[in-house]
């Protein structure tokens, strides 16, 4: 089963993110930033937001992810309900450039009148990651981050 756990943690937050599958392991992690930032909320006719990353490794990749979602969301002024994600090469196998492309649904925020936003992430930390790995045991990857508030 999917799910996002908060932990406790000095002035920030984080979470543990588990996922049957990699592709679910990002979008769950991208419902645990994006449920820091706003208030549950639904609309019939998001927008969609293109976003493309790449790095050296899966835990590069999945840090950068997070990274590139909350930038874009800050600049472009944007409320975000949900992120998709599509890997353009097999990320689980390769430590040498991979890539994700994702696509970000929502509405830009002056559309909105900030009713939505609920807090601020500042960044995606390095404190206490973990990068996303396969427990064979439990049959699921698990990532823990960090966000700054």
């Amino acid at each position: 089963m999917n799910r996002h756990v908060q932990f406790d943690h000095t002035a920030d937050v984080g979470f543990d993110i588990f996922a049957r599958t990699l592709p679910q392991l990002f979008d769950e992690a991208a419902k645990a930033l994006l449920s820091v930032i706003y208030k549950p909320h639904f609309d019939w006719m998001p927008r969609k937001y293109a976003i493309y990353c790449s790095g050296l490794g899966l835990g590069q990749v999945f840090h950068e992810f997070l990274n590139t979602i909350l930038y874009e969301s800050n600049t472009n002024e944007l409320v975000l309900s949900k992120v998709r994600v599509f890997f353009g090469s097999e990320p689980e196998l390769s430590n040498v450039g991979c890539q994700v492309d994702a696509v970000m649904y929502g509405w830009p925020l002056s559309d909105r009148n900030g009713r939505f936003v609920k807090g601020e992430v500042k960044a995606v930390t390095f404190c206490e990651y973990v990068p996303p790995h396969y427990n064979k045991e439990r049959k699921e990857w698990h990532a823990r981050v960090v966000f700054d508030v």
